[in-house]
């Protein structure tokens, strides 16, 4: 028994022990991807009746106690009523101080059909190593600069002391009828400077463990531009340099043509930019396709005039020379890419915006 849970007595007057076991199921990849769970320190369990959440817990534990998810030392600390037409549970691993509601480390969703054993099959989210006091610098790119393979493509955009960036955490969450993606509180704002570049000197963290994505968000625009939103690269796979993560923004009218792509109402539209590294211009001849989770629908090629920003829909399955492509998602996805003249295909995260403005994500391949 992994965590124990006590179901309400139907009659009070008569004794009850009656119990589900919560049993927590490591993510396969733990082994090939070691995590650091050493600044956990909290155990959040939300049971839900529908949309509802009912009795939600929030159980301090000593920091260092979770080793890996496979021994994780939980055995027997959750204890609480569980609400009579449970249809499912949530629980999560927090670096929290004194609540639950700062950053899940990893999480875990199941549907709940009745019986006295329930399977939680966890995830990865944020890796304790990647948390932080250092300052992140972080740099605005506009899309059509970037479809144009100007040289001016690093150079900082127009005010660039109207933009306000923050540091957002994406998960996928999918049981039930929370289906969709979770988020943690932003982790702070930074104004950018007239450098083109904004400066996060909060403690934060610095990236995600897939399928999660540290989202870096336009969280306020200059008139007509977008609140977009770019998932960071840890690994600093970025256009400029590698010393600063950088969100991609565009004008509303062309966030308002990748949105028209939508073919499931109310979904969100994540664009990707697939980047030639080596000549440091967008690559056509790229085959873009969702591996996380498996696709509902395909990618959409899309073409952009750089000067008018009117986005158009191309038929094929490669990418045309703007090397932009479009997915409709309703969580987070991996997404994997490759071309003729590469040996190798890259995974990279993406998410869609909390927004109505599509995330716009770069993959430099």
């Amino acid at each position: 028994m992994l965590a124990r849970m006590v179901v309400p007595c139907a009659l009070l007057l008569v004794a009850c022990d009656d119990s589900v076991d919560l049993h927590l199921i490591a993510p396969v990849g733990e082994a090939t991807r070691p995590v650091d769970y050493s600044c956990v320190d909290h155990i959040l369990v939300i049971p839900y009746v529908g949309l509802d959440a009912v009795n939600e817990s929030c159980i301090a534990i000593t920091p260092g106690r979770i080793d890996t998810l496979r021994d994780h030392h939980l055995g027997g600390l959750v204890d609480l009523a569980l609400p009579n037409n449970m249809t499912d549970i949530f629980i999560a691993g927090m670096k929290s101080g004194e609540d639950c509601l700062s950053h899940t480390i990893f999480h875990g969703e199941a549907l709940f059909e009745g019986g006295w054993d329930l399977d939680i099959p966890l995830r990865h989210a944020l890796d304790c190593d990647d948390y932080t006091t250092a300052p992140t610098t972080a740099r605005v790119l506009d899309l059509a600069k970037l479809v144009g393979a100007g040289a001016d493509r690093c150079a900082p955009l127009a005010t660039p002391d109207q933009y306000n960036l923050e540091l957002i955490h994406h998960f996928l969450y999918d049981a039930g009828a929370g289906a969709g993606v979770g988020f943690d509180p932003p982790q702070g704002q930074a104004q950018v400077q007239a450098s083109g570049i904004a400066t996060f000197t909060q403690p934060h963290f610095t990236g995600a463990v897939e399928p999660s994505c540290l989202g870096l968000r336009v969280a306020a625009a200059p008139a007509g531009q977008a609140e977009t939103l770019s998932c960071v690269d840890a690994e600093r796979r970025t256009i400029c340099d590698q010393t600063n993560v950088e969100v991609v923004t565009t004008t509303v009218a062309t966030a308002a043509g990748f949105g028209a792509i939508r073919r499931l109402q109310g979904t969100p539209v994540a664009v990707v930019l697939v980047w030639d590294g080596p000549n440091n211009r967008p690559l056509a001849g790229a085959t873009v396709r969702r591996t996380v989770p498996d696709p509902i629908l395909g990618a959409s090629m899309l073409d952009l005039a750089p000067a008018t920003g009117v986005v158009t829909t191309v038929a094929g399955t490669v990418t045309t020379a703007s090397g932009l492509a479009a997915f409709e998602l309703v969580a987070p996805t991996s997404v994997t890419i490759s071309h003729p003249t590469r040996t190798s295909s890259v995974p990279i995260i993406v998410s869609a915006s909390d927004t109505d403005a599509p995330g716009i994500h770069v993959l430099r391949f």
